[in-house]
């Protein structure tokens, strides 16, 4: 059975199929899969597989995808959304730079995802601290087409935009926060943002782009932090 489900924030995946079995008790001992990941730091469209559909998610993993996301300029992350440690751009930003259009580009793996490398993660060569062993892998994307939504664009202060950090990432189920790190980013962002002084800009997108095109990768390359991810669907199906 092919099954389409809202990912909420603050859930992984595997979280997401659990719960959809507390849900649906006839799915208790059923084989379920699920066609493309979201972080959990996204919400969204998703589509789980049951029993020998399972065996059809390169059909379901290889089609576009459409967001909505914010964007907060200024600030970068390891993880390249808010669920990392944030540092403000080291550059003066142009904003001539980083306009978003559609185009072919490659993309490098973002070092906190679960891209496989010589038999371990991203992720977990991250936090070992040693990224210097590997060489971090990229793939062939494509921008299909973006809408920037100008009426929701706006500049904040460090200490309205951390309750709004705080309030997502404690979305984020007790038993998952020591391996996501939370106690040493929450820090981190209120350490950056206690200076009231500083003014960041959030800028919202509509944008449909190719299969395995990580959105925070995109944010980062505009040299700012993903804050929102939603998937609203995906194209061609």
């Amino acid at each position: 059975m092919i099954i389409h489900i809202k990912k909420l924030l603050g859930e992984t995946p595997n979280d997401l199929i659990k719960r959809f079995r507390e849900e649906n008790k006839e799915y208790t001992n059923e084989k379920i899969s699920f066609a493309g990941r979201l972080d959990p730091m996204a919400s969204g469209a998703m589509i789980l597989l049951t029993g020998e559909d399972c065996k059809r998610q390169p059909d379901f993993t290889s089609l576009k995808k459409k967001y909505k996301f914010k964007l907060i300029r200024g600030v970068i992350t390891d993880s390249n959304d808010i669920l990392g440690i944030p540092q403000l751009f080291p550059e003066k930003i142009d904003k001539s730079n980083f306009k978003l259009e559609p185009k072919k580009f490659t993309q490098k793996f973002p070092i906190y995802s679960s891209r496989v490398v010589k038999g371990h993660p991203l992720w977990w060569w991250a936090k070992k601290g040693r990224l210097n062993e590997i060489e971090i892998p990229s793939k062939e994307c494509e921008i299909y087409s973006v809408h920037e939504n100008e009426k929701q664009r706006k500049i904040v202060h460090g200490e309205v935009l951390i309750d709004i950090i705080l309030s997502r990432i404690d979305t984020l189920p007790v038993e998952r926060r020591e391996g996501f790190r939370v106690d040493e980013i929450i820090s981190s962002w209120k350490k950056l943002l206690e200076n009231k002084n500083i003014l960041l800009e959030i800028t919202e997108y509509e944008i449909s782009v190719s299969s395995g095109t990580y959105i925070r990768g995109i944010c980062n390359s505009m040299g700012g932090t993903a804050m929102d991810i939603h998937r609203v669907a995906f194209d061609q199906y």
